[in-house]
């Protein structure tokens, strides 16, 4: 949490969670802008005011002139009912720092996902867990996965020596490839997709496509036809999957790698050896470093 705030804010917050006794009413705190703050899952006011109580008795005003108490649940309490005396008090909650990001996402050329990258990797999963239930943070997967460096093993077993600007550029593609399933495709449908290039079958040699009848991945997904349908219109909609309707109907997966002119999931499939393990690592994990 102190990292996001220093991010979305600036605040040049430390961690103080130390065994120093006077730092029991505050978890973060910057001396450069004489600011403290607590963290804390309860919104109730004997938290607040025990905490207050803490921060006056161990003379922490002396150091610090406001005393911030982030809540990660919605916050109930209005700082006007706690008296500070000069002490600039506020109470703020998860949809306050988020108001703070949205703020943020509008500023002119702001790279939204690097923001995005960094909630997910610096964000506690206690947040998750506590959050409001319809907020973002409360539905955020925190997902530590890992684009590919070279993909030097992948490209080396399946298309030999290639040029290096051919190299680079596939690696361009493949990583595409792992943000558009990081920030587009929540896990159910990552392990959906999963199912579908582990199950499904190469037509021929030569014309790059998977296929799978639906009957089949229902039956080994378990997963009722309806609920099938759902998640393979997602995907089609986000343009990794497609229906074939000529008889026998079939479920097709692509992603097309312009630089090597082929379908990666087919190709992952032979380079992986269809692993159930190894692709799962790479299409629900997300750790695309198995093809460096």
């Amino acid at each position: 949490m102190c990292k996001l705030l220093n991010h979305v804010r600036g605040l040049g917050l430390v961690n103080l969670n130390t065994d120093d006794p006077r730092k029991a009413a505050i978890d973060l705190g910057s001396s450069a802008n004489r600011l403290a703050i607590q963290v804390t899952a309860t919104s109730s006011s004997k938290k607040v005011k025990d905490t207050i109580a803490k921060f006056f008795a161990h003379k922490l005003d002396k150091e610090y002139d406001a005393l911030w108490i982030l809540v990660l649940t919605t916050n109930k309490q209005d700082e006007k009912d706690y008296d500070c005396g000069d002490v600039k008090f506020n109470i703020f909650d998860i949809d306050d720092v988020l108001l703070w990001i949205e703020k943020m996402m509008e500023l002119p050329n702001y790279n939204y996902h690097s923001l995005q990258q960094f909630i997910r990797s610096e964000l506690p999963s206690i947040v998750a867990a506590l959050a409001p239930p319809e907020s973002l943070f409360a539905r955020m997967e925190v997902i530590q996965g890992h684009p590919a460096e070279s993909a030097k093993k992948f490209i080396e077993e399946l298309y030999g020596d290639i040029d290096e600007p051919i190299a680079k550029q596939a690696v361009n593609e493949i990583n595409s490839l792992y943000y558009y399933l990081q920030d587009e495709c929540y896990l159910k449908l990552r392990e959906f997709l999963f199912a579908l290039v582990r199950f499904s079958k190469e037509r021929d040699h030569w014309s790059g496509v998977l296929e799978i009848p639906p009957l089949k991945i229902e039956t080994m997904v378990k997963m009722s036809q309806a609920h099938s349908n759902l998640m393979y219109q997602e995907l089609h909609m986000k343009g990794i999957a497609e229906v074939e309707d000529d008889y026998p109907r079939m479920l097709h997966t692509r992603y097309y790698i312009e630089s090597l002119d082929s379908n990666f999931f087919l190709m992952l499939k032979r380079f992986l050896k269809n692993d159930p393990a190894k692709l799962k690592a790479v299409l629900v994990d997300l750790d695309f470093r198995l093809l460096d």
